[in-house]
């Protein structure tokens, strides 16, 4: 198919690594400027070991499902776009999403042989606009985040503050996984999915809590290091069964 072609050429590979190299370095100087004001700080070696090692672990799980993702929207816009778009935000529901309204608005379905070149082209527009909204809101509320931090503790008793941002950080947390999730258990019509998504979720959520009721006896680091990859290996794979 012409569509692939294009899609997959040389040119757009390079295009799509010319901001990943710039990811990656920003990466790099994140991790080295947080290594650098640790050590001011008195934080010892051994514990940025420790941290990395539980980051790594805990980066398993979340990768391996965005990796499932990527397989469909890498045979369906090709693979510079979608690594791109997948590098940038990292939510292949949302990438997805953004290249299917490409798509129907000029007459094609997604992933199959009636895709055109002006569909290739209204994906990579939708999708970069997309991606460029995203990054453009976490570059301008991320400095502001320490004087909101600020604001809510100095409002406040220092007593009242110190406990206020565990709990106010422990809700967007959930939040956000609320967010993610509530999705794939329901539906527009505020009724139950009844499918291997839903069960999926639901299998995960029951596995983290169980493992995490365990570990608050046990206080074993490798439970606390693997627990979220575990919880999520067991809801994909019951997930898939049913």
């Amino acid at each position: 198919m012409e569509f692939f072609k294009v899609a997959n050429h040389w040119s757009l590979w390079i295009a799509a690594m010319i901001p990943i190299c710039i990811i990656l370095f920003q990466s790099a100087i994140f991790t080295k400027k947080a290594i650098h004001t640790g050590k001011q700080l008195g934080i010892e070696h051994e514990t940025f070991v420790k941290v990395a090692k539980v980051s790594l672990i805990a980066s398993i799980g979340p990768s391996i499902a965005v990796m499932a993702g990527m397989v469909a929207l890498l045979t369906s816009v090709g693979g510079p776009i979608g690594w791109l778009s997948a590098a940038m935000i990292g939510n292949i529901s949302a990438d997805m999403t953004s290249a299917t309204i490409a798509c129907d608005v000029v007459g094609c379905q997604i992933g199959t042989e009636n895709m055109t070149l002006q569909a290739l082209g209204n994906v990579a527009w939708v999708m970069s606009i997309v991606a460029g909204g995203w990054t453009l809101v976490a570059t301008i509320m991320t400095p502001r985040m320490e004087k909101i931090k600020n604001k809510m503790v100095n409002s406040s008793s220092k007593k009242d503050g110190r406990n206020f941002l565990p709990i106010f950080s422990a809700a967007a947390a959930l939040g956000a996984y609320s967010y993610l999730t509530s999705g794939y258990i329901i539906t527009k019509d505020n009724t139950l999915y009844m499918n291997g998504k839903m069960t999926a979720t639901v299998v995960g959520f029951i596995a983290m809590f169980l493992i995490s009721s365990y570990n608050k006896k046990a206080k074993k680091s490798w439970i606390r290091d693997w627990g979220i990859t575990i919880a999520m290996f067991i809801g994909m794979g019951v997930g898939m069964i049913v």
